[in-house]
């Protein structure tokens, strides 16, 4: 794990920006194009529909790529900045890691269900799992950017840097194809400078 850590810690901005939405976006793009190539003007929905089906797999497949970059990011800087707080500070990276794993988890998971075809019957409230199970989901991932965000504020507090609250960076975090411009340069400067050293 200390390799991956490493890698998306260390990585530039720019870097990061075309690893997590510029090279996701062109795929997608891509694929509506090629979607949408294969139909003519005699085709009709339920063409478009059938082709939509033929192609979900693969575009899951991708989908799942981009959510474990994401979540390997999160993962990255959540850990090392937490290594970098004073013990009598630091939080507990049990809901932390649970935040991280869940999401992994739930999306296949979430695939399948919501895939493009017919379903079972909802006789046994598997709709109010699927409910919950979401609603978890999301509160997975809230919590990733309450913990990053916190912890980066934290480390800079200790090195000297006056941060009154962590909410610029969770706001950051959260719409990270901009944030990530503000959020991964200061991240550089803390493990390549060490500014903040790892604290056992």
């Amino acid at each position: 794990m200390q390799k991956i850590e490493n890698f998306f810690t260390h990585l530039k901005a720019w870097q990061l920006f075309l690893l997590m939405v510029a090279i996701p976006l062109v795929v997608q793009f891509t694929a509506m194009r090629m979607v949408m190539g294969t139909l003519d003007s005699e085709s009709t929905p339920e063409d478009a529909f059938q082709l939509f089906q033929q192609l979900w797999g693969t575009l899951s497949g991708l989908m799942a790529i981009f959510m474990l970059i994401i979540l390997g990011w999160f993962w990255s800087c959540g850990i090392e900045l937490n290594r970098r707080i004073d013990p009598s500070n630091r939080k507990k990276t049990t809901l932390f890691k649970t935040a991280v794993i869940f999401p992994l988890i739930y999306m296949p998971f979430f695939m399948v269900v919501f895939s493009p075809g017919p379903h079972p019957p909802d006789s046994f409230g598997f709709t109010g799992i699927i409910t919950l199970l979401h609603m978890f989901s999301m509160f997975c991932m809230f919590y990733l950017l309450y913990f990053v965000s916190w912890s980066l504020a934290t480390v800079l507090n200790q090195s000297g840097q006056k941060v009154r609250n962590h909410s610029v960076y969770f706001f950051a975090l959260w719409f990270y194809p901009v944030g990530i411009w503000l959020v991964q340069p200061k991240i550089n400067k803390i493990v390549r400078d060490e500014i903040a050293e790892p604290i056992a």
